[in-house]
């Protein structure tokens, strides 16, 4: 019934010079259209998409080609507003009518898309930037949308985007230096550094990563202070617990920040592993340095937090919920980075002292459990067993998860 609406759609309301008549149309494609995203590639759906794309193809296009130049164009708050989310909207069509296959004509005109969002990529109007610091706004949700489209491309579409990836590259990075901590701005991050964790999972000719300086510059401005606990995430562990624990753990639907730039290692790792580990190394050594300084204990802290997430991105390859990690590098001694840095954390005294970082001990210990020997697993089980009554819901969680995983492993403490 939907596809008998949509040429009057196409031809009564996206043809409206009435910004909100056009919005409303838009916005109800854009509805519609969602359920390719979620289908299984066939040949009716790959008939029934392209009956659909010839009719919206050339319409899009224009729509899309308008908004970028009103909004480059400047105007009024209200102006700025209506075009924001017609291009928000035509990009989010975009996405849907390319996920499936790469159309013909999209083809074609891939020159003129992409150049907008690259253009857009870097715009800024306060009229549609996020009026609250936990909240996105239009323009985030905007660039968001962009990163997916060009995700999109670099994933499944390579032959065609490999011309884009140089420029695509540059100006994602120079949106995440753009970029601060505020939760409002947590999608886009993570939405970057996706991006360039597809990108750096194939090897381009030329690569952007193939430069030393530029794999340095990724590791030190987006990995670490990505991995790093941010005051927000401090109150949230604290406050709210069960919500600290739902990002924190790997099956969770949405992406933080921590959770893409681990991703990011890892799939930098693919073609890098010697230069990657060597440069998150350093930070390690020198995070464990601050985090040794007794005079500023909440950085400290977050200091060997962020050491225990590094050493996870450096060293995992594969893992699942059920056996945790099953696949290491040979890189990182894991085995030792607990005995070493993270057993004596466990065991200290008294037992309320540094509770983020006793939390993200035991989430190590539940991670690597089989890669450390059945003596080391013995020994610790004790400490852990007695942080199932520390007053952190997240370390008590965090505790009674570990124990219920080493207890099954039954030959390992036999």
């Amino acid at each position: 019934q939907w596809q008998a609406l949509l040429p009057e759609i196409i031809q009564k309301h996206l043809v409206s010079s009435d910004l909100q008549v056009l919005n409303g149309a838009m916005d109800t494609l854009d509805v519609i259209l969602r359920k390719y995203r979620s289908v299984h590639r066939s040949e009716e759906v790959l008939a029934e998409l392209k009956g659909v794309i010839l009719q919206l193809q050339e319409p899009l296009l224009t729509i899309y080609k308008t908004a970028c130049q009103q909004l480059v164009g400047g105007g009024g708050v209200g102006q700025v507003e209506a075009y924001t989310r017609l291009l928000l909207t035509a990009c989010c069509i975009f996405y849907s009518l390319n996920v499936v296959d790469l159309p013909e004509y999209f083809e074609d005109h891939m020159q003129e898309y992409f150049e907008g969002f690259l253009k857009f990529l870097g715009w800024h109007h306060d009229a549609v930037k996020a009026a609250d610091d936990d909240k996105p706004g239009m323009l985030e949700e905007l660039k968001t949308q962009i990163l997916e489209n060009l995700t999109l491309y670099s994933d499944k579409y390579q032959e065609e985007f490999e011309p884009y990836v140089q420029p695509c590259v540059k100006s994602v990075w120079e949106l995440l230096m753009s970029l601060d901590s505020r939760e409002c701005q947590d999608g886009l991050v993570s939405a970057g550094v996706h991006f360039l964790s597809t990108v750096a999972h194939t090897k381009w000719t030329p690569s952007p990563f193939d430069d030393p300086n530029v794999l340095r510059a990724v590791c030190e401005k987006v990995v670490l202070p990505n991995i790093t606990l941010r005051d927000s995430d401090l109150e949230l562990f604290e406050d709210n617990p069960q919500e600290y624990i739902r990002r924190d753990i790997e099956s969770a639907d949405q992406d933080t920040r921590r959770r893409s730039v681990m991703e990011l290692v890892k799939s930098l790792s693919k073609f890098y592993a010697d230069q990657v580990t060597g440069i998150l190394a350093e930070y390690v050594n020198s995070l464990l340095q601050v985090q040794s300084k007794p005079d500023a204990p909440q950085e400290s802290e977050k200091a060997k937090d962020a050491c225990v997430y590094l050493v996870i991105a450096m060293a995992v390859r594969s893992q699942s919920r059920l056996k945790g990690v099953v696949e290491t590098t040979q890189k990182v001694d894991v085995a030792d980075f607990f005995r070493t840095t993270l057993a004596p954390e466990l065991t200290a005294e008294p037992i309320s002292t540094r509770p983020i970082v006793r939390a993200s001990a035991i989430k190590y210990l539940t991670l690597f459990r089989n890669q450390l020997d059945a003596t080391v697993l013995e020994q610790i089980l004790p400490s852990v067993c007695r942080h199932v009554l520390h007053e952190k819901a997240v370390v008590h969680t965090y505790a009674a998860s570990c124990i219920e995983r080493l207890l099954s492993m039954k030959e390992a403490l036999a």
